[in-house]
């Protein structure tokens, strides 16, 4: 476990659920004796990002762009590390990535 935990931004609203288990997940086994011992966590929930599942098979409207501009926001809100708790969004990671200066990881790898 790191002395110092980073600014956590957490790229939300592709799945509500996914994204408040993922926070029970980062909450629960952290060994802080207080409040202050937890990671601040920026959480940004935006559900109006086109379906991944309407365009992966199907060729809908693309998410790359909003995905990108949430990762954005996150990472100038001040966020040290972008967390994506969506499976079907995983697809979407290195587009994500190329958007932002911070690493970007999947909750579910």
């Amino acid at each position: 476990m790191p002395t110092r935990w980073k600014k956590v931004g957490i790229l939300g609203g592709l799945g509500p659920l996914a994204c408040a288990h993922f926070c029970t997940r980062l909450v629960e086994p952290t060994p802080a004796g207080t409040d202050s011992g937890h990671p601040e966590v920026i959480l940004m929930s935006s559900p109006d990002i086109p379906s991944r599942l309407a365009h992966l098979p199907e060729g809908g409207p693309s998410p790359v762009p909003a995905l990108q501009r949430v990762a954005r926001r996150l990472e100038q809100a001040g966020s040290e590390r972008i967390a994506v708790p969506s499976v079907t969004t995983q697809a979407f990671l290195d587009d994500i990535a190329a958007a932002v200066a911070v690493p970007v990881f999947s909750t579910r790898r």
